[in-house]
């Protein structure tokens, strides 16, 4: 069964990414940033959790940013937990919950970036991704989803 999971998540491995959509209080107009990468470790554990370590290597083209999200689509998932962001290896201020869209967010405070290249790790566990079927298994991750703010990824793992 696990052997099965493990397939999926090889199947899937190139459509499903982490990502934190990076927003500010002025429109992005004013405001520009690109994923130079997006690199997603998924380790599927012995519940069936998944334990996702997303590594966001960001340049900030325009503009002043001081934080930035990850919102994560509930729809086929029964919870999130045990997150954690760091930078440079030192954690970083966030907040964690519910948005009024019924989607989990985590928002992370850093010191104000603009016109370089960061990196933001962001760690956590999604319940409720795994389901055993007697055809099959089936890992439910959506990664890199369409609603960054129109900010570009340029390479993803």
């Amino acid at each position: 069964m696990v052997r099965t999971v493990f397939r999926f998540l090889a199947l899937f491995a190139c459509a499903l990414f982490g990502t934190a959509a990076l927003a500010g209080s002025v429109s992005a107009q004013t405001k520009s940033l690109e994923w130079s990468a997006i690199d997603t470790d998924i380790t599927v554990l012995s519940n069936g959790d998944l334990q996702i370590k997303e590594t966001n290597r960001i340049r900030f083209t325009s503009g002043s940013f001081t934080f930035g999200y990850r919102d994560i689509d509930m729809s086929r998932l029964t919870g999130v937990g045990n997150a954690r962001v760091t930078e440079n290896g030192q954690p970083l201020r966030i907040e964690t919950g519910r948005t009024d869209e019924g989607k989990y967010r985590i928002k992370y405070y850093f010191t104000p970036a603009q016109n370089q290249e960061r990196t933001f790790v962001l760690e956590y566990v999604v319940r409720g991704a795994t389901r055993y079927y007697d055809a099959g298994d089936q890992v439910y991750w959506a990664g890199v989803y369409a609603d960054r703010n129109g900010f570009a990824v340029r390479s993803a793992r």
